[in-house]
């Protein structure tokens, strides 16, 4: 779409010049390096992965850091294009002789919307009952986005004593998860659906939706799931604490069991407080359309179209 929008010329001289890095990930590393190394690779290797796994991924986020360093140049690059505030302040730490700007995703409101009929279609074909609340999680890489912390939650008294099913719609080792469902007591409050081409059913017959992340860039999920009407229970990371504010659409949580256990038991609790805060969810999230997020990356294209003309008058003005 963005492509339709912009003259080839713009394609074959500046794409290069504009880029939209996944975000520099934060990384706690297991094996000893060091301090400001340790701040810049960040969580690749999650504690709960297997030493080969673990070592693979830590060699992997070194490369994407020599990489990053190699590319990222002034000379190289004019402009450095971020999703979400917290992406742009970390680019401008990490690289500040380049210029950033905010470019975030959207979401398209037509496709997530709240839908009566199709809540009470998949909750009926799940058995569920009208009192029971549904804590959604969606997403692949279960370790960085927090799973075992929600899985974990749901056996904290303060869940326990209500009736919460946790669905978690995605790819990701199911079998250690449903372990760990086991161990935790909460086998049976806990469904996989695995990954799901119409997962905007999933957010219109939910409550809540649970995103304890360790590291986003732009957390599309929430604006997702904000955009059907849901309070976000997450994590402070990629955009959340702007969709969230101070607790108006939501719940910012630590990552801790007991942290998401308490906001996910207080919500399931109070239907009148889950109504308003998913009412000004989707209020914040509306603004996220693509057709702005389109708009975002052509204005830095324009930037650098007028750059270049600049610089060519500049030089055919020159003696």
């Amino acid at each position: 779409r963005l492509q339709q929008r912009l003259p080839r010329r713009v394609f074959q001289v500046f794409q290069p010049r504009a880029l939209h890095p996944a975000g520099i990930v934060q990384v706690r590393p297991r094996i000893g390096l060091p301090a400001e190394l340790r701040e810049r690779i960040g969580s690749v290797a999650p504690p709960g992965l297997p030493l080969t796994r673990r070592l693979n991924a830590l060699i992997g986020g070194l490369i994407a850091l020599l990489a990053e360093k190699w590319c990222y140049r002034p000379h190289r690059t004019r402009i450095l294009g971020a999703v979400s505030s917290s992406v742009r302040e970390e680019l401008s730490r990490h690289f500040p002789l380049l210029p950033v700007a905010l470019t975030p995703n959207g979401v398209d409101g037509h496709r997530f919307a709240p839908d009566l009929a199709i809540r009470r279609s998949l909750r009926a074909a799940e058995g569920l009952a009208a009192s029971d609340v549904v804590v959604l999680f969606v997403g692949g890489d279960w370790y960085r986005k927090g799973l075992k912390l929600a899985i974990r939650a749901l056996a904290e008294p303060s869940c326990r004593a209500q009736s919460i099913v946790l669905w978690v719609v995605g790819a990701g080792d199911q079998t250690r998860f449903r372990s760990l469902a086991r161990t935790s007591g909460v086998a049976d409050r806990v469904r996989f659906f695995g990954p799901q081409v119409d997962v905007e059913r999933f957010y219109q017959s939910a409550d809540i939706l649970l995103l304890p992340s360790l590291y986003e860039t732009f957390a599309l999920v929430a604006f997702e799931a904000a955009a059907c009407g849901l309070p976000v229970v997450a994590t402070g990371v990629g955009g959340i604490s702007e969709l969230v504010g101070s607790g108006e659409a939501g719940i910012i949580v630590s990552p801790t069991a007991e942290a998401v256990g308490a906001a996910v038991g207080r919500l399931a609790a109070d239907p009148t407080l889950r109504r308003r805060l998913g009412a000004v969810a989707r209020q914040r999230a509306h603004p996220y359309t693509w057709d702005r997020s389109v708009e975002s990356v052509l204005e830095l294209y324009r930037q650098l179209l007028e750059a270049r003309d600049v610089r060519q008058m500049n030089v055919a003005g020159s003696p």
